[in-house]
C-alpha cells in the first residue's frame, strides 16, 4: 500500500526533490517500520529520478529554532512565529490532536530546513540519491 501511494504521488505530482528526516536510532526495534519506510522512499524516488535529501533531526531543529536539542513544542512555536496562520494548530486539549499537529509541524520544519540549506548552497552534503 505504501509503495503504491508513493509511486502514485511521484507520478502524479512529478516533484524534483523529496526531503526526509533521518532516523537517529535505527537499532531500536520500534523504529524498524520508520527505517523501512525511509529505505522505500529512497528507492522509489531513485526509480522516478527524483533527488532525495535527508536531514538529521538536530540539523532541522537547529535550522528552525536555533537550538539543535529543541522540543517538538519549540519547533511548532518557532514555525507559528514565522507563519501566524498556523497558530490554529498549536496546542490542543486532546493529546492525540496535539501529537498529530506536532508531526505536521515537523514536516513543515523539514521543508524549511531544505529551503534554508538550499539558500546557503550546501545541499550536496545532504543528497542521498546515489
Amino acid at each position: 500500500m505504501f509503495t503504491q501511494t508513493m509511486n502514485r504521488l511521484l507520478t502524479e505530482r512529478t516533484p524534483e526533490i523529496v526531503v526526509i528526516a533521518t532516523n537517529n536510532f535505527p537499532q531500536i526495534q520500534q523504529n524498524l517500520p520508520a527505517m523501512i519506510a525511509i529505505q522505500q522512499i529512497r528507492a522509489i524516488a531513485r526509480r522516478h529520478g527524483v533527488t532525495v535529501y535527508e536531514f538529521a533531526p538536530n540539523t532541522i531543529k537547529k535550522e528552525v529554532t536555533g537550538d539543535g536539542r529543541a522540543t517538538k513544542r519549540a519547533i511548532a512555536k518557532a514555525i507559528c512565529a514565522q507563519f501566524p496562520e498556523l497558530r490554529t494548530y498549536f496546542g490542543s486539549n486532546r493529546r492525540w490532536r496535539e501529537r498529530y499537529y506536532q508531526n505536521m509541524f515537523d514536516a513543515v520544519a523539514v521543508g524549511l530546513t531544505y529551503l534554508a540549506i538550499a539558500k546557503q548552497s550546501k545541499l550536496s552534503a545532504y543528497d542521498v540519491s546515489q
